[in-house]
């Protein structure tokens, strides 16, 4: 049912045309030059490193504070290109998440992405569970807000929790705009059962701890056509995270996911977004 509605999409939105991609300015990804042993490329330009370097621990400061009067704790921040990592734990957890960070984001942009990140992806790691739900009043294994394009976690939640909440983070950054509850949030799923080989490479696909939710509301009866589906901003109880997770498993099994989500994203930067939503997800 799900993956002969899904396959019909096909023969339209395989052939879209890309040109409609918003042209603001910006550098794109495939542009972007290596770094020398004297400069860094970062945030569309060429910084001397020593420059760069001064820039990192201004912000680095700058971040450490605003976490000490709003949350009342220290935080140590570490950064790296793109990235500023704020973390109530010791170096060599530091280390695993700059080295999870920078893998994922090498595999995700060039992938699904077109520009540079405008800035740098923030993320505050609480000394475990307990102290984030005491200090930022949240329970889950981490969250990203829009607002301040920071995600939040705490040590020990895994790289899965990292890979998900990048997700919405990179995203963000492209795009501004929040997808759709489904396709936001199925493709962060997606990534929290993922993998490092010893060479650095995402492996991806499998399943996860969502699945048996899925399992039982099919066998219950309890689900939307996925056409149906796809049309709602929003999850409900007959369609939710492990639905739209598996989805986008179902794209990466058949080799559909990296154009299924380069054209989505592609839509809806659209002007007449809607109705070419419409198409892309109706037979």
């Amino acid at each position: 049912m799900v993956c002969r509605a899904a396959f019909l999409l096909l023969p339209w939105w395989l052939v879209v045309n890309t040109a409609c991609l918003p042209a603001e300015g910006r550098r794109l990804w495939s542009a972007v030059p290596a770094d020398t042993a004297t400069v860094v490329q970062y945030a569309g330009r060429p910084w001397q490193r020593s420059e760069y370097t001064q820039y990192m621990q201004a912000k680095s400061d700058s971040f450490a504070a605003d976490l000490k009067q709003e949350f009342g704790i220290p935080f140590k921040v570490y950064h790296q290109k793109y990235f500023l990592i704020a973390c109530r734990c010791n170096q060599a957890y530091v280390n695993k998440l700059k080295q999870y960070s920078s893998h994922f984001l090498r595999h995700f942009y060039p992938r699904y992405l077109h520009y540079e990140p405008r800035g740098l992806f923030r993320m505050v790691y609480f000394g475990s569970r307990s102290e984030m739900q005491a200090r930022a009043g949240h329970s889950s294994y981490g969250y990203y807000t829009f607002d301040n394009r920071t995600f939040y976690s705490y040590v020990g939640s895994g790289h899965g929790t990292l890979w998900h909440e990048m997700v919405h983070a990179f995203l963000h950054a492209e795009y501004d705009q929040y997808r759709p509850q489904w396709f936001e949030e199925g493709f962060a799923s997606f990534y929290e059962m993922a993998f490092l080989d010893a060479r650095g490479n995402v492996l991806e696909g499998y399943a996860n701890w969502r699945l048996p939710e899925m399992q039982m509301r099919l066998r219950q009866g309890r689900f939307h056509p996925l056409s149906k589906a796809l049309q709602h901003h929003s999850f409900d109880e007959q369609f939710h995270y492990a639905d739209a997770r598996w989805f986008f498993v179902w794209l990466w099994q058949h080799q559909l996911l990296d154009d299924f989500v380069r054209m989505y994203l592609t839509v809806w930067q659209r002007e007449d977004q809607p109705a070419d939503q419409r198409r892309l997800i109706q037979d």
